[in-house]
Order: structure tokens, then C-alpha cells, then sequence
């Protein structure tokens, strides 16, 4: 999955440095391995902004980007509905941490989602996972539609 996820630091006057993830777009889907989150909790949480702006912003002019993108990272952990927030492998941890080991600043590199009914089940727990990392890295994860330039 780590290959079809772009990892950027966006530097702007106005804004400093600003990290990103965005997911490589798939042939049909802005979302690419991203995806398998529409439908779920996590498709209002994740900004969707146009390929123009994205590009301005990789050209140093954040201010639109960052109008589009909305709350920082640490507040969107915050919005994870209750009943996804424990680590699914609570039970059989023996480094179970009742405090660490949800979505937040000190969230383990090894926490997964509950499992969501339906055949996609292991795909979105593995993207929350690369989601729910990046915020906790403090970084913005964005998913652009639309053409961009140079």
C-alpha cells in the first residue's frame, strides 16, 4: 500500500510547512487505495479538493488549499466515532494500553480498526490505518480531484 501513497511537505509564506498525504489516483478513482473509505465515517473526514488547487499549493500558494482542507489532523482523531477508536486486537495484546492504544497522539504504529462488515474489510482496515497515522503525525490527508498543472 506504501506505493500508492504520496507523502509531501508543502512549504508556502503564509503557512510554513505543511506535511500531506495523498493517495496515487487509481485509472477511475481520485481516491485510489484510498477508496475502500467512501462509505464509511472516514469519507466526510477526508477533504476532496480540485487539481487547481492542489497545484497552486505545490507552487508555494497554500492559502486556498488550506481553506479547502478545513480542521487539522488531531481534530479529525477526535471525530472517530466511539465504537472505532479501540484497537481491534485489544483482547489478545499483551502491550494493550487502554489510553495509548486508540486514535490520538500517541496511537501505536500497530493499531488496527475494528472490522467493518463486507468483502473490503481488511483493505479499509489497513487504510484507516495509513490515515489515522498521518494525522497522528500531524500530517493532512487530501485527495485531489480533477486536472492539475505544472
Amino acid at each position: 500500500m506504501l506505493e500508492k501513497i504520496q507523502r509531501f511537505t508543502l512549504t508556502g509564506k503564509d503557512w510554513g510547512n505543511v506535511p500531506v498525504l495523498r493517495p496515487v489516483p487509481a485509472e477511475t478513482d481520485a481516491w485510489g487505495v484510498l477508496g475502500v473509505l467512501r462509505g464509511t465515517f472516514f469519507e466526510d473526514l477526508v477533504p476532496v479538493v480540485t487539481g487547481e488547487v492542489w497545484s497552486h499549493a505545490l507552487n508555494g500558494h497554500l492559502t486556498p488549499l488550506m481553506r479547502m482542507i478545513g480542521r487539522p489532523p488531531e481534530a479529525l482523531l477526535r471525530l472517530i466515532p466511539t465504537q472505532f477508536r479501540r484497537c481491534a486486537s485489544w483482547q489478545g495484546c499483551g502491550s494493550y494500553d487502554p489510553v495509548r492504544c486508540l486514535p490520538g497522539k500517541k496511537t501505536p504504529d500497530c493499531w488496527s480498526m475494528p472490522l467493518l462488515a463486507g468483502d473490503a474489510a481488511e483493505g479499509i482496515t489497513l487504510a484507516a490505518l495509513e490515515t489515522v497515522l498521518a494525522w497522528r503525525d500531524g500530517r493532512y490527508v487530501v485527495i485531489v480531484v480533477g486536472d492539475e498543472f505544472i
